[in-house]
């Protein structure tokens, strides 16, 4: 049964990275240092901002009470016995070309940029130089004229604790390695799920997509249903995971049709999970023990599920993988480690 505190949990061991190398498709460690030939070519990665709820979305518990499992249904996907939130059907339907972590957590206290730090830099830094975040080490590899590292539609603003650091810095590297900001301010996921495609096709390595500016006073994933700043409640996320359906099954496609999959990895993950009961109000709070992430393209396992939470939820059982290993993999996959 789940903690009711937020204490981090610990790794007990390293099978969740070594688990997570094999379904991206990495070899072993003894192998990679001896080759270090990167894996993909490109990078598209979505910041769920707000960090979805792992059980209303891509890690349901269908025999859970009501006060856990949350307002929607379950449904079968192309993987026999794995199931995913009734808002994605169509990722239902692909999920056997698509990598799933389900053990994501963080040792950090569960606050936004906590998460978006360790995933997007390797660690939370306290210390008030920021880290470089991934696109930092491709932003200055463009070709056709093309930045290295774009961000869309544009770039985060604060959440009211990020005090250092959203993790989308060129940190140390200095303003020559910063990103070059989205030219159209659509909110159309899909229209900028393309935007993001095109620009790899055109020349860019990386491409951070924030699916949302801010957390503050519209609806976004962080379902805290607080009647005030942050007010979307777990029920008035369906939109929102409908929308991401639509949209990331659509990118998918576009790049399985244009070539790109094979040499692009896509992304697709909040910066923590929310809390395995549901609060008086309806939402969901922080929780930075257990949270999922996509994975596609660029020689990741198809149809490969790494790791697993216990009945409610919150707490990885099997294959915990740490933020920061998320980061390390992705470093290695595109030749930067």
């Amino acid at each position: 049964m789940a903690r009711t505190d937020n204490t981090p949990c610990l790794s007990v061991d390293r099978r969740g990275f070594v688990g997570a190398m094999a379904a991206l498709g990495l070899a072993g460690t003894r192998q990679l240092q001896a080759a270090r030939a990167p894996e993909a070519l490109a990078c598209i990665w979505i910041n769920l901002v707000g960090g979805p709820a792992q059980l209303d979305t891509f890690d349901p518990k269908p025999d859970a009470s009501a006060a856990v499992r949350g307002p929607f249904a379950s449904i079968p996907t192309a993987l026999p016995g794995v199931r995913l939130s009734e808002l994605f059907p169509r990722l239902a339907c692909r999920l056997n070309q698509i990598t799933l972590l389900r053990a994501l957590h963080h040792h950090n206290l569960p606050t936004h940029e906590a998460g978006w730090q360790e995933l997007q830099t390797g660690a939370f830094d306290h210390s008030e130089t920021a880290r470089p975040s991934l696109g930092a080490h491709l932003a200055r590899r463009g070709f056709q004229g093309q930045p290295g590292w774009r961000i869309l539609p544009g770039p985060l603003e604060t959440d009211g604790l990020c005090l250092r650091d959203d993790g989308q810095s060129p940190g140390h590297f200095g303003p020559s390695h910063a990103p070059q900001p989205g030219r159209s301010h659509s909110e159309d996921l899909a229209d900028v799920f393309l935007q993001a495609a095109r620009a790899v096709e055109t020349g860019t390595h990386f491409v951070t997509v924030n699916t949302a500016p801010t957390v503050f006073h519209r609806r976004t994933w962080d379902c805290h249903a607080d009647g005030g700043s942050l007010p979307t409640t777990v029920a008035q996320t369906r939109e929102l995971g409908h929308e991401l359906d639509s949209a990331l099954d659509q990118l998918l496609g576009h790049l399985a049709q244009t070539g790109l999959l094979q040499t692009t990895l896509v992304v697709a993950t909040g910066e923590m999970g929310r809390t395995p009961h549901l609060n008086s109000r309806g939402g969901r709070d922080h929780w930075s023990r257990a949270w999922p992430a996509l994975l596609a393209g660029a020689g990741c396992t198809p149809g490969a599920v790494v790791g697993k939470t216990d009945p409610l939820g919150g707490e990885p059982v099997e294959g915990a993988l740490q933020a920061a290993d998320l980061h390390r993999l992705v470093a290695i996959k595109l030749g930067i480690l």
